[in-house]
């Protein structure tokens, strides 16, 4: 935002929090593949990848396709209670989270609070998580066929004890946020600032067709 319009936003950048129990434990049965039907979340791509690595269960995923691998289990994304979430990650070896564009990546975090490695894209926002979470449980690949050379890499790696991630609470999220809101209520109204987005919005609606 700020690169586009060349100002200071001032901006109060507030990250989420992460689930509050990081009790997982290592192993796991398949690979999962975070996201849902969304095509930027890239579902299928990443199951074309991981071909033949094992089982794969994909959430996000169309459970009713005819044609797919039967090492591929596909679960409807959107509708899974957090105790239904919280067994897909334990019983996961691994997390894939090939999204090419998210907002935050939530997954991300609570595959790591559950003690999971994590292989996603190496885009900037989970760049932005790895200097957050500073976990070597994070993998960031270059693209899907990375994704596999890494998922490769940790299925062929000998065990060892999951790195705890630098999780936030979202105790800690709510108070920030808390505490951003207090800072712009103390700070006034800034006048000319609301008489020139008045203005601008005069402006657009005279050039506004009604036919």
């Amino acid at each position: 935002f700020e690169c586009l319009y060349g100002i200071d936003s001032r901006f109060a950048v507030i990250h989420p929090g992460a689930p509050e129990r990081a009790e997982g434990h290592g192993g796991g049965e398949y690979i999962l593949v975070m996201g849902n039907r969304y095509p930027h979340k890239a579902i299928d791509r990443a199951v074309a990848a991981l071909e033949g690595m094992g089982p794969l269960v994909a959430l996000g995923g169309d459970p009713d396709a005819t044609e797919h691998a039967p090492s591929v289990r596909y679960l409807s994304s959107g509708l899974l209670s957090r105790r239904e979430m919280t067994e897909i990650y334990e019983d996961a070896r691994m997390v894939v989270c090939p999204s090419v564009y998210e907002g935050f990546g939530l997954p991300v975090l609570e595959a790591l609070a559950h003690g999971k490695p994590v292989v996603a894209l190496d885009l900037d926002v989970n760049r932005e998580l790895a200097g957050l979470v500073q976990s070597r449980d994070l993998h960031l690949a270059p693209d899907f066929s990375g994704i596999r050379r890494v998922v490769q890499s940790l299925m062929e790696a000998a065990p060892g004890l999951s790195d705890p991630p630098r999780l936030r609470s979202w105790g800690e999220t709510a108070r920030e946020y808390a505490e951003a809101f207090e800072g712009l209520l103390d700070a006034g109204i800034n006048v000319d600032l609301v008489n020139r987005r008045w203005k601008l919005m005069q402006t657009l609606d005279a050039y506004h067709s009604f036919a």
